[in-house]
């Protein structure tokens, strides 16, 4: 099973990825418009840094797990950092979705209000 999904996991990550960098790129372009919200920017920087280094970690651990006689404890600590990016990937895209969302719709609602 490793390799058809872990080949298909891998490919996910890098979709995920050049995602998170079209956000940016996007959000960038909208910080024209509407003004820099910088808790947001802040979090789309972190939300890039954390998934580069989720894909190296994934990449790695695939990698590695796949090599017989490889390092078994080297296995373990990428497969720990790789889900600990994973939650910390899940959790900077809602806080950035979140602060994005606050920063362009929060003056239209309160002005139906």
């Amino acid at each position: 099973w490793r390799t058809p999904f872990g080949y298909l996991a891998l490919a996910g990550l890098l979709v995920g990825g050049a995602a998170t960098l079209a956000a940016k790129e996007s959000g960038e372009a909208l910080a024209s418009r509407v003004g820099l919200p910088q808790q947001h920017a802040n979090l789309g920087s972190a939300l890039t840094f954390v998934t580069f280094w989720l894909i190296v970690c994934a990449l790695g651990w695939f990698v590695v797990s796949g090599v017989k006689g490889a390092r078994w404890w080297l296995s373990i600590v990428l497969a720990i950092a790789a889900g600990a990016l994973a939650v910390t990937t899940s959790v900077l895209t809602i806080a950035a979705g979140h602060t994005g969302a606050s920063a362009v719709w929060a003056s239209r609602v309160a002005a139906l209000r």
